[in-house]
């Protein structure tokens, strides 16, 4: 198994000390990828959700000017 590092890992093993078993380090090491995989989603969510917001408000700006249009044409 490839370990790579990232700050959940490093936080781990700064938790438990150096004296580790393979079983124990393996233990670890999953967890953290779960942990920054958790904060990865949340990262995308939370930028998928801005994204989606300006759409939504861009497309809201353009039926207000349409509306307007044809309001104009109407009076």
């Amino acid at each position: 198994m490839l370990i790579t590092t990232d700050a959940f890992f490093l936080e781990e093993l700064q938790r438990n000390g150096l004296d580790l078993t393979y079983v124990a380090l393996r233990q670890m090491y999953t967890k953290s990828r779960i942990r920054n995989r958790e904060a990865v989603e949340k990262e995308r969510r939370t930028a998928k959700r801005e994204c989606d917001r300006r759409y939504w408000h861009k497309c809201g700006k353009y039926r207000k000017k349409e509306r307007e249009k044809t309001s104009d044409r109407t009076a």
